[in-house]
């Protein structure tokens, strides 16, 4: 049996200022034998596409629900359903609330462990600078992405 592989999905619209940072960070963690990393737009139901045997996916987006500019927050899936404010989205429809849909149609989602990694936005405007605080956060999370030592620690998790 291969390594279980990790995939990771950067969500937003890169032309719309801090909206496009889950893509910043997708095109800047490395693909290796633990990650398979995409790049969504703003359309988490792409997801689907590339299901393809992930045992986990870690969902990486802008949010906005009022917290401090470039705060992070990391949730898994039982801890992701009960945070009622995700709903709240600069996206049409929620990554939230895309997955919820998706769990529905998709049986196989149901025995993939859901991450999420959200930043919380300061502008949404029609600009393709991410602003200096969220820049600052999604560093970090590249950062850590692609230590070595996360993946192995990633890698290992259970339940």
């Amino acid at each position: 049996m291969g390594k279980m592989k990790t995939l990771i999905v950067g969500l937003g619209n890169q032309l719309m200022q801090d909206d496009g940072v889950g893509i910043y960070i997708s095109d800047k963690i490395t693909k290796d034998e633990y990650y398979d990393v995409y790049d969504c737009g703003p359309d988490a139901f792409r997801i689907l596409n590339y299901l393809n045997n992930h045992k986990r996916i870690i969902i990486i987006d802008a949010i906005d629900i009022k917290l401090k500019p470039g705060t992070i927050i990391c949730l898994k899936e039982e801890g992701l359903f009960k945070f009622n404010d995700l709903t709240r989205s600069v996206h049409q429809i929620s990554a939230l609330e895309a997955l919820k849909i998706m769990k529905k149609i998709e049986p196989s989602l149901s025995l993939v462990e859901l991450f999420f990694i959200g930043i919380q936005i300061e502008d949404i405007n029609l600009n393709q600078m991410i602003t200096e605080e969220v820049k600052k956060s999604a560093d970090i999370i590249i950062e850590r992405l692609n230590k070595k030592e996360y993946r192995d620690l990633f890698r290992n998790y259970s339940n």
